[in-house]
């Protein structure tokens, strides 16, 4: 009997110890840490802080429009910068055109111009940002020279995209059908 009772002293022995350790050390369970919720802005930029939209059009004008069959390719590249409300658009339009007395030119213009951006909320469950572009009025270079139409007017942009996978999707306007992918 003296063997049982010595076996169960120890036993507490041991389990007091352990106790005071484990007291002493902080054994309790930690507190949990806080889960880190992105915002949209971390979202996109996570896959990349440059994203470019290429875009081709197509089409014909009428009359008075001097212009008659035409062909567009926009580039469209826009910087992001963490925690700032502005970004820089580099635009780029590459352009065969057929004027109505049948001459044909190759125009290119170019811009680099700043655009505020806002980070909103989630669209369908995704992170979305709105871009505003001011008018822009851009010189056209063109050859062969005497493009009766010099410069190329672009009307005030207000679009919103929502992340797709690697993608920014615009949805607002509907009208606006530009796709962006992240380049770095």
């Amino acid at each position: 009997m003296f063997r049982a009772t010595r076996g169960v002293a120890l036993a507490f022995t041991l389990a007091g110890a352990a106790g005071a350790i484990l007291t002493a050390c902080g054994g309790g369970p930690e507190p949990a840490a806080p889960i880190a919720r992105e915002t949209p802005e971390d979202q996109i930029l996570r896959l990349g802080s440059i994203w470019e939209s290429r875009e081709e059009e197509n089409g014909f004008r009428n009359p008075p429009s001097h212009i008659a069959l035409f062909q567009t390719h926009v580039t469209s590249t826009i910087t992001f910068q963490h925690g700032e409300r502005m970004a820089t658009e580099a635009l780029r339009y590459d352009e065969s055109v057929k004027t109505t007395d049948g001459v044909s030119f190759h125009c290119q213009a170019e811009a680099s111009t700043p655009v505020s951006v806002k980070f909103a909320g989630n669209h369908a469950d995704a992170a979305a940002v709105e871009v505003r572009r001011p008018t822009l009025r851009l010189a056209r270079k063109c050859t062969p020279s005497g493009f009766p139409e010099p410069i190329l007017e672009l009307p005030q942009s207000d679009a919103r995209f929502g992340l797709r996978g690697d993608q920014l999707v615009s949805f607002a306007p509907p009208s606006d059908k530009r796709v962006y992918l992240p380049i770095q």
